[in-house]
This record gives C-alpha cells, structure tokens and sequence, in this order.
C-alpha cells in the first residue's frame, strides 16, 4: 500500500511501514486482530511530517514496533478534512492512538524517534495487560463527541453586540508594535481582518482602520510574504513577521487576495491593490494546472526560500500538490471575480469563471451536492459543508458579475442540497452528511462553527439576491446554535460576528439595467461591487433578455443603463453615472432614514 501514500521528498524509511487507508476494511481488520490503531495526519506541504519521516517514521525499530503491534493508517489533512477535525491534536503531523473502533485514546504532534519507542511499547503493553482502562479512555473520548449541544434549544433573536463585541475582542487582541493578533506564532486571520474592514466602513471606526492597515503593511513587508516569487507563507513563528513558516497554501493566498482587494476598496490605497495582483500573478505562474484549477499547497523548504533570486533559479522549486480542493478552488474564484472588478481587468474575470465552470462540470453532483477534491480530474469524498459554502458563494458572485441567472439558479439548488442533506434538527449544519455506520469518529457529524457562519454568510447573500426568505430564517436559526459560546472564541469568532452582522444589518441591493453585451454596463456593475459598502447585493439585468422581468420590478425604461439603489425597503432616484453611484453607496444610509423616490420592487 506504500504507493498510495506522499512521504517526504528527502531520503527516509517510512514507506517501509503498513501503512493502510482509512477505510470500513482495515477498521474491520484491527478488530479481528485486536490490535490498536496508529493514526498518523500528515500533509504533503508539512515541514515537521516530512522530519518525522525522515527519523521517527524511518527508525527500524519504530518501524518493527508499529507493523507488530499496529494497524498503521496515514491519512493526508488536506484530503481528509472531516477526519482532520476529529483527530487532530493541535497541529501536524498528529501521532494519534485509537482503540480498534476508533476512539482516540492518546496520541501527540512530532515524536523523536526514543520518546515514539518508548510511548508505543507502553501503549501496546497496556492494550495486552489492562486493556480495560484503555476502554475507560475510549468511552470518554465517546461522551465527548456526543456531548455537543446547541446554545438554546429553539429560535433566538440575533444580536448587533454579536458584531460589536468580537470587534472589541480583534482590537483587544491586536498587536499595535507589528500588527496581527497575539504574539507568536502569528497567522493571518481573514476572517477578523475583513471583521475591521466592516467595522470601519460601517462606523467610521479609526482603531479598526489602523488595525487592518498595519497588518496587512506587516504582513506584505515582513518574512510572511516572499519576496523572490511572491506569495504569501502560511503563517510567521515571530511576533514581527521575520521568520515565517515556509509552506505556501492555496486557501491562505485566495483569501488574503481577498482582503487586499477590500482594503483597497475601503482606502483607495493602491498599495493594497498592487499587494494583490502581485499575488495573483505568483498564483497564475505557480498554482495555475492546465485544466483551470488551481493546485492546493506548496512546499515548505526552509533552505530554498532563504536563496537569493539568482540562487533560486538554479534550483528546482518546492514541488505543488497538484491536487484541486474545491473548497480552496472556489474562494480563489470569488477573489478572481473581485479582482476582475478592482483592477478593472476581464482576465481575472476570465480566470475565475474558468475555474468555477471546472468545479461545477467536474465536481458538483444534484445529488450528491460538490465533491471535496478533484484528483486527476476524478471527484472524491462528497459532501462536506465547507466546500458546499465556499462554492455558493463563487456562485453567487458570478452572478453578481455576469447577470447569468444560471450561476443564480445553481446557487439556490446547492443551497437547498445544504438544507436537506446537512441541516440539522436544532437548525445548525453538520460537516458532512450523517452516517451512522462511518467508521470511528466519522459516525459523528459535527458542528463547525468557523463552517456555519460561512454557509450562513451565503444563505443570506443568496437571501439578498433573491428575497426569499427562507434563506435568511434558515441562516438566523443556523447562528443560534453558537448563540453565547462564540465569545469564547474570542477573536477568532470573526466569521460568526460577519455572518451576525449580515443577519441584522439593512441590505443595500443595487440592480443595474442595461445591455449585457455594454462596456458601461459593466463598469456600473464595477462601481457597485468596488464600492465599500457591506452587506451588499448587485443584480444585472438584462434590458434586452430580460425586459418583462424589468418591468414586473417596476423599474423604468431608459436608454442609458441605469442603477437603483434600495436599502433594506427604502430605494432611492435613479442614476446613470459611476461617481453618483459610488457617492451614493458612500452615504451613510441606515435603510429607514431615507424617503423612497421610486417604487421599491419585489425580487423574489
């Protein structure tokens, strides 16, 4: 079975161990053999598995023990996210213990090779003299995964302090010398940078503004951004940003595209935008596959990213995992669909909708909701909730963007798929589809806090676009679960405080009228998706394809193309112009302080 597995790219002994995939068969196996199991998670861009491989993994006689005493089964994080957030014991690689059925029993991150000889003839000598207290273990562990329960047992009004008290969390945890939060390691956290964009664009809030500002600026200008290739690491073990960890991920840089670009939006700083299209183009020139995707991860390889450009050029590049992740794929196409807008270039534009239509040909089943992975162009693992809300919502920008009520029509069927596969009896949504005769801890769906606000951010987009509101009760009902728990995230509850702030604010929805095929056209729809402006919804409307539509809206018949603007049910006049608009999203507007100047129109 060693072929089936990725090990690190320097010499070593691992593959000389069992190691077995999970699956029903080898958990059967560990049973009729009464022998515990070695969970190893790895990850093919891990620089601590690649050294466990290289000494623990390649030490004879950690090898002898784990293929007398074990059933060995090594699992990649990155294709196994659901077995990720089960097992894994504060970082990679995870050295987990489990009983036969799979209860996780004891386990580590990096063992040197002693310490892993010494811990396995413990563990094994204890399954063979008192198995019964490893039992006790195992049921605890059990209690544990069935313990989860919401925070109120019905319907719960959502809170605007929600959104202003994990503000207060991001600021209270900022680092006003370097920028980030905490100190050491520091990760980026997208989720609360985009929290004090919000903050700022929607209360004035300077300490937001200089909060984002100062991290993004670190951030760029420190170790965590490569400055030979470019692209940003994963994340820095210093407070300053100097020593980064070298691994560079798809999903970190889609992202962090992202929040350049609003910062952008938000300051009219084209530092921020040239930030971002510096990235865009290390992605295009690295991640870039042939059929559109984009690949996962890159290496960590401390001594090549610590050379010189001329250095650098001799040697071969950290090898990229090749593999597509949906999730990952589909937050690159929002950012590529942004940038198409910001930087007011259609092959960005191009790139996203390329990527997109690659997920929704190749990964994405009625039935079966998206895949998690295409590997050689085949789907694999279906269903998980994080790839299910990360690509309604490339969805939903595409529409955004183009007007083709296609993209629109796909998003209200993936999100009926998330209500009637993962929706859960108490109103939050599972990981994956419940299964009772997984195996181990998979038989037990979670409730993925970080996961739920981000599908409710894009039921309620979709709400937005739509009016339907099925999708915004579906969402409400969704943030109860983590209704009083999300404090103690602290600030890392950025992404529920978004999804909450999305949930109470007045929506600003700007429809724009006019030929599909018009240069002007579209760059009204630029103006109206640069503008920062949040929650906002943009809807094209084609004057020629879809003028009954336009006139059951009550909207009127011009021969320029026109933009409406409503917040919440108060619209205002009409107008033609770019800088009226943006001027126009600029204001203030609370959603019921305004006297409406045009018939609001029904959009469902």
């Amino acid at each position: 079975m060693a072929e089936a597995f990725s090990f690190s790219p320097r010499p070593n002994r691992a593959h000389e161990i069992n190691w077995q995939p999970w699956t029903s068969h080898t958990f059967s196996r560990a049973r009729a053999e009464n022998r515990l199991i070695l969970l190893d998670i790895s990850g093919v861009w891990c620089h601590w598995c690649h050294v466990m491989d290289e000494t623990t993994y390649s030490d004879p006689q950690v090898i002898n023990l784990i293929n007398r005493d074990f059933i060995a089964i090594r699992v990649d994080t990155d294709e196994r996210p659901d077995i990720n957030e089960r097992y894994n014991l504060g970082g990679w690689p995870t050295t987990a213990v489990l009983d036969p059925a799979g209860a996780l029993i004891t386990g580590a991150t990096y063992v040197p090779p002693r310490e892993m000889r010494h811990w396995l003839e413990k563990v094994a000598e204890l399954w063979q003299t008192n198995p019964e207290q490893i039992r006790e273990v195992a049921d605890e562990y059990r209690q544990w995964l069935h313990s989860d329960q919401p925070d109120t047992a019905g319907p719960v009004e959502v809170r605007w302090e929600v959104f202003e008290e994990t503000v207060e969390a991001v600021l209270a945890a900022y680092d006003p010398i370097y920028g980030g939060f905490g100190r050491e390691p520091k990760f980026p956290l997208p989720d609360a940078l985009e929290l004090l964009a919000v903050s700022y664009a929607d209360r004035g809030d300077d300490r937001s503004l200089e909060a984002l500002e100062k991290t993004l600026r670190g951030m760029a200008e420190g170790g965590m951004y490569d400055p030979v290739e470019g692209g940003f690491f994963r994340y820095s073990t210093t407070r300053d940003w100097t020593i980064p960890h070298f691994e560079k991920m798809l999903e970190d840089n889609a992202r962090l595209i992202d929040i350049y670009l609003l910062a952008a939006q938000l300051t009219g700083d084209t530092y921020y935008s040239d930030v971002a299209l510096d990235v865009l183009s290390c992605a295009e020139n690295t991640w870039l596959l042939e059929n559109g995707g984009w690949a996962g991860t890159q290496d960590a390889d401390e001594e090549y990213y610590t050379l010189g450009p001329d250095e650098r050029r001799k040697r071969e590049a950290p090898s990229v995992d090749r593999t597509v992740y949906v999730e990952w794929n589909a937050l690159m196409v929002r950012a590529l669909l942004r940038a198409g807008a910001v930087l007011h270039d259609r092959h960005w534009f191009n790139l996203g909708r390329q990527t997109l239509a690659l997920l929704m040909n190749r990964a994405y089943d009625p039935n079966r909701g998206m895949a998690h992975a295409l590997n050689n162009g085949s789907p694999s693992h279906w269903g998980f909730l994080a790839d299910q809300a990360a690509t309604g919502r490339a969805l939903t920008m595409a529409f955004q963007v183009t007007g083709y009520e296609q993209y629109l029509s796909l998003a209200r069927d993936l999100a009926h798929w998330i209500l009637q596969s993962l929706g859960s009896e108490h109103g939050a949504f599972y990981d994956l589809i419940p299964n009772p005769k997984a195996v181990g801890a998979l038989a037990v769906p979670m409730v993925n806090q970080e996961h739920n606000a981000r599908t409710v951010r894009f039921l309620l987009e979709l709400w937005g676009l739509t009016e339907d509101d099925a999708y915004r009760e579906a969402g409400r009902r969704a943030l109860a679960y983590h209704s009083r728990r999300y404090r103690s995230y602290g600030h890392h509850a950025g992404a529920y405080a978004l999804a909450s702030y999305e949930a109470v604010k007045a929506w600003t929805r700007v429809s724009i009228i006019g030929s599909r095929e018009a240069a002007n056209v579209h760059n009204l729809v630029s103006c109206a998706l640069t503008s920062p402006r949040w929650p906002k919804t943009v809807t094209l409307l084609d004057a020629g394809e879809q003028r009954e539509r336009i006139i059951d809206r009550g909207y009127q018949s011009r021969p320029e193309p026109t933009a409406y603007v409503c917040v919440g049910r108060q619209c205002l006049a009409p107008v033609t112009d770019c800088q009226e608009l943006q001027e126009l999203l600029a204001r203030r507007i609370t959603g019921v302080s305004i006297q409406p100047k045009v018939h609001c129109p029904d959009v469902r």
